[in-house]
């Protein structure tokens, strides 16, 4: 999700990662070259003209398609840091800076498995006021997984996130990643988040991109 993330990192961080991003993707490897000898010699002898290759032996059966994972059941506290995290992402689709930063404990950090992440609400607010504008850059996430232990106040998230770069010419035009976030729950009762980091987005097809609006659901699968 944010500026993942993180790889949906989900900080400022991969804003200025992008650009670097696209640069550095590597272009698919070149097939290996055809071995000269295996148009006309078995084994590296040569083979009568008059042989008859032997029979291909039949074909294995196709796999099956591996079957798409069950959603996991959330507790009723789970599917409330759910709707949280997607309130969260609505801030930003939304252009609210201020319904941004009443997501953020006060306390928070983000981008925090870099050795300096950013800390508190008001300097990392600051940080994405240019993707809560989304001028250039608009950024999606949702969860898929929301998972609170023992503590009962603390709670971890995760999803995809998807980056679209606006610019009509931008190549590539959507970028992916993922997003971690730890949530905590303050003495007023409310989910906020305490860490945010997430995996560097990495450039995405447009079926692709499909495919993360297609696996987004509202509805959080309670148990």
């Amino acid at each position: 999700m944010r500026p993942i993330a993180a790889a949906v990192c989900l900080s400022v961080s991969l804003l200025a990662g992008v650009s670097a991003q696209a640069a550095f993707a590597g272009e698919p490897a070149a097939a290996s070259q055809a071995d000269p000898k295996r148009a006309d010699t078995q084994f590296g002898e040569a083979r009568p003209a008059d042989t008859k290759p032997a029979d291909p032996k039949p074909a294995d059966p196709k796999p099956a398609e591996p079957k798409p994972a069950e959603p996991a059941e959330l507790s009723a506290e789970e599917c409330v840091v759910w709707a949280r995290e997607l309130s969260f992402a609505r801030s930003i689709a939304e252009h609210d800076a201020k319904a941004f930063a009443a997501h953020l404990h006060p306390q928070a950090a983000f981008g925090a498995g870099r050795p300096q992440p950013s800390r508190g609400r008001d300097k990392i607010a600051a940080e994405w006021a240019g993707l809560i504008e989304g001028k250039q850059l608009r950024l999606r996430w949702y969860p898929v997984r929301v998972t609170i232990g023992g503590v009962g106040d603390v709670a971890w998230s995760t999803g995809p996130a998807l980056y679209q770069r606006l610019d009509p010419g931008a190549q590539p035009r959507y970028l992916i990643g993922a997003y971690q976030s730890v949530w905590h729950r303050d003495a007023d009762g409310i989910w906020r988040i305490l860490f945010d980091d997430g995996l560097t987005p990495r450039p995405a097809t447009e079926a692709e991109a499909m495919a993360f609006e297609h696996g987004r659901r509202e509805a959080c699968p309670r148990r």
